[in-house]
């Protein structure tokens, strides 16, 4: 890490946690996720139940039971599939399926089958030196400095590159940057996504194409994928390591391919001996990250033969490569690697030869888990009379608020979201209430911008509100209660159905004044778990331990609060 990018990250993490004045990007907001074309056709694929591919519907309801019930796992959405079918697709809270996901670092594995395609075809050797493949991005001394590096490095997380996350938020030339930052250790394995990121720009020099574009032909077309979309760095490459929306579906597509030794439906997408290399145990990471070893951008389980594309904030794909059962994850809890409860659960239930699992009805147990009401059709509406609004929702009609101090760290975007799309809030302005067609909205005004939110009660109102130039999907939830001073209370969720993350709301009514207390999820846990996964690896960068070593714990911790738990007391507008 250099010391001019170091000082910008610390400048921009100290200014994303005050209150006083908006956070101001190092770099510009680049790029933009196209909207989520709801209702484009795209491949399905066939289902079956579970017993017909020699699985066992009281095995996954078991499963989906215990995640339900687990606070910890949080998880939004499930799809299980073995050999060519699906077997159970699942949805959690205000959830729906259909809707295309956040990988995060699910997707380097993705990105290793890219380097797969290319190796595959004659282009690429994994023993290959980086500096000679990106020659006119390195000048000769870097050439002389990173000449041991080879893309097998970059594909085992053994670089020990300094550059990484963290400074992608504060400088704009990426590649350059890799090369300049030179090393922070002795070779060994250090998990760094500008590792894949390096593989993203090797695929785009070696096949003459971005990375999207070499897989739409050679992977996603051939699996009957049309709805993805790749996040590109500032300087037009995928970023690789990260990025990449796509339905779970899909992703499970992709999964069983690898789980059939690289066909899909009868046909050859990847070859076996690559799947093989990809899938070998080639360095075993530190007992933090988990019971899983590392192949080519994928982890490989110690005891059994699964495989496992993971994301952070629980983001996982499982493949047991033997049984050609793959079981995909969505989840929005605080979790890096493989520390969650859904790991042993996933083990305990799938892995585990010592129950008998009688047959259930599977379709109910899904039913389930859902906090949405599925719409009456229209003949229906006609002679029953639909849920009235609460009442609560008149005593709040017409009412506006506005803050008695500025607090600009707080917006409907959670605060976490906005650090990692590099898209601030400038703190809200105002707050209003109304009932409109039997439709209860909160207006939420942030400086020139204002959203809209229908809130639905019983089940989450979708609608798409645009942050900056990206428009995203989200779904409100809220109840009312009162307090035990008998203050009327508004409890709201509003779910990112596209990613992880969610803002939560309380409102507490005292007559003319207005008391706010906001959460997200994933926030300040996320925080501690990455500083008790990551730690290690980064007190072993001297600029970085020095700073640590001079921090008030104290104001950190409130630092923290400010940012991911923020109050604010609002006044009623005459």
């Amino acid at each position: 890490m250099s010391l001019g990018n170091l000082n910008r990250l610390l400048g921009l993490l100290t200014r994303a946690a005050d209150r006083r004045k908006p956070c101001d990007p190092v770099i510009t907001p680049y790029g933009s996720k196209p909207s989520f074309r709801k209702g484009n056709p795209f491949t399905t694929m066939p289902s079956a139940e579970p017993e017909e591919k020699d699985m066992a519907s009281g095995q996954i309801a078991a499963f989906l039971d215990e995640l339900n019930r687990n606070q910890k796992t949080n998880v939004e959405s499930i799809v299980v599939a073995k050999e060519d079918s699906i077997l159970c697709e699942a949805v959690f809270g205000v959830q729906r399926s259909g809707i295309w996901k956040a990988t995060f670092s699910e997707c380097k594995s993705i990105t290793a089958i890219a380097i797969g395609l290319l190796w595959d075809d004659g282009l690429l050797d994994v023993d290959e030196k980086v500096v000679d493949i990106l020659r006119d991005k390195t000048n000769p001394l870097q050439r002389l400095s990173w000449n041991h590096l080879s893309v097998y490095d970059l594909l085992t997380m053994q670089s020990a590159a300094s550059f990484n996350e963290g400074e992608s938020n504060v400088t704009e030339e990426w590649v350059r940057e890799f090369f300049a930052g030179g090393t922070v250790s002795a070779k060994g394995f250090q998990y760094n996504s500008l590792n894949t990121y390096m593989l993203s720009a090797i695929v785009r020099e070696k096949a003459g194409c971005g990375m999207g574009e070499y897989l739409k032909k050679r992977l996603f077309e051939p699996l009957g994928i049309t709805e993805y979309y790749f996040e590109k760095s500032p300087e037009g490459i995928e970023k690789g390591g990260w990025g990449l929306y796509i339905l779970p579906m899909d992703l499970v597509k992709i999964g069983l391919m690898l789980a059939n030794r690289g066909t899909w439906m009868g046909k050859r997408i990847l070859s076996s001996k690559w799947i093989e290399r990809m899938t070998r145990r080639h360095v075993k990471p530190g007992e933090q990250y988990g019971s899983y070893d590392y192949g080519f951008q994928i982890w490989i389980h110690r005891q059994h033969p699964v495989w496992l594309f993971n994301g952070m904030f629980g983001q996982n794909m499982f493949i047991d490569a033997e049984r050609k059962l793959v079981v995909a994850v969505n989840a929005s809890n605080p979790d890096l690697f493989q520390t969650n409860p859904v790991f042993e659960i996933f083990e305990r239930i799938f892995l585990s030869d010592q129950k008998t699992w009688e047959p259930v009805n599977l379709k109910e147990a899904v039913e389930s888990l859902k906090a949405r009401k599925e719409a009456k059709p229209w003949w229906k509406r006609l002679f029953k009379r639909e849920m009235p609004l609460p009442a609560g929702c008149y005593e709040l009609n017409e009412a506006s608020y506005e803050p008695m101090r500025s607090d600009a760290t707080l917006g409907v975007m959670p605060r976490m979201m906005q650090i990692l799309e590099n898209q601030y809030t400038t703190g809200l302005t105002g707050i209003s209430f109304r009932v409109e067609e039997d439709r209860f909205w909160i207006c939420f005004s942030e400086g020139e911008a204002v959203y809209h939110l229908p809130v639905g009660f019983g089940a989450g109102e979708e609608c798409r509100v645009v942050f900056g130039k990206t428009e995203w999907l989200v779904a409100t939830l809220g109840r009312f209660g009162r307090d035990e001073d008998g203050r009327l209370v508004l409890i709201l969720e509003i779910a990112f159905l596209e990613t992880p993350f969610h803002r939560y709301f309380r409102f507490y009514f005292d007559g003319d004044s207005m008391e706010l207390r906001g959460n997200e999820s994933p926030g300040r846990d996320f925080v501690t778990r990455f500083v008790e996964t990551m730690g290690k690896d980064i007190l072993d960068k001297p600029l970085v331990s020095g700073i640590i070593e001079k921090l008030d714990t104290d104001l950190l911790e409130y630092k923290l609060d400010v940012m991911f738990r923020p109050n604010l007391t609002m006044k009623k507008q005459r």
